[in-house]
């Protein structure tokens, strides 16, 4: 691969030739340290994680792939379901058979669903979770790194109550440096939203923050790109509304469905 500009580019919006340089390890376990303990119960529910996109660099694709499946429990991982929103071939020719080539290299767990026609983010992950066998669904965005043990404290609040939906905490990636900062001691916010329906960041008060950094907190909504809920749930809530073609108000739209919303602050981070 030669460096050229279209490697920082309107299309990926991050630096394609940094990231095709790094290790896959490179950020190593930057949780804060009470966040690195254990004690999970020993039957929770498997996992099914969802990847959607449409013309998605191959290389930051498997990076997200290969993130989940060294920073997973075995156990827990149900399957990775890489859903193909119709993305054009003569654009991305690698997004497509080489893509398919490498998928049957890492063991059976991670499957390529492609769709015939542009559908939108919403339709796409509707057919993950119907194509997916995990009692767990995560979402994901396609461009994403998991952290160590990530999946576990997730999985584990929806496992005392199922009708809650975790999202994690979003570290920052350098999007034109590739590089991962410590984010151990980030400011922590709540998701809320404007009048106009578009979501927005509140830090949260004084009685939430004396919780601890590793203590769950309740949020009125999420932000989109990354969550889990059980699969019943997210059935019993009526899913998405399959009408919204693209991505943008359908995080707000089923925050008011859910009951509750816990933001998995300390000990499930991902990097974005």
């Amino acid at each position: 691969m030669t460096k050229s500009e279209d490697d920082v580019n309107d299309v990926n919006v991050y630096e394609l030739w940094e990231s095709s340089g790094i290790n896959a390890e490179y950020g190593g376990d930057k949780r804060h340290p009470q966040c690195k303990n254990g004690g999970w119960p020993t039957d929770l529910p498997t996992a099914s994680i969802i990847f959607c996109f449409h013309n998605e660099n191959l290389i930051v694709l498997l990076r997200s792939i290969y993130s989940v499946l060294m920073r997973t429990p075995p156990e827990l991982l149900a399957d990775i379901i890489v859903v193909d929103d119709a993305s054009v071939e003569e654009k991305h020719p690698d997004i497509k058979q080489p893509l398919d080539d490498m998928v049957a290299l890492m063991g059976g767990k991670v499957k390529v669903l492609r769709l015939d026609q542009r559908s939108g983010l919403i339709k796409a992950r509707m057919a993950g979770a119907a194509y997916s066998t995990g009692e767990f669904l995560v979402f994901f965005d396609a461009h994403i790194e998991c952290s160590y043990g990530w999946l576990e404290p997730m999985v584990e609040r929806v496992y005392h109550n199922p009708s809650t939906v975790v999202c994690p905490c979003i570290d920052i990636i350098k999007h034109d440096t590739m590089e991962y900062p410590n984010n151990a001691q980030q400011e922590i916010q709540k998701g809320g939203f404007h009048w106009g329906l578009i979501y927005k960041w509140i830090p949260l008060n004084a009685t939430q923050r004396a919780l601890g950094i590793t203590a769950p907190q309740a949020s009125a909504t999420m932000a989109g790109g990354l969550f889990g809920m059980s699969r019943d749930y997210f059935y019993q809530l009526g899913t998405y509304d399959e009408d919204m073609k693209i991505w943008g108000g359908e995080n707000l739209e089923i925050s008011f469905r859910v009951r509750e919303i816990y933001l998995m602050f300390c000990e499930c981070k991902l990097n974005l």
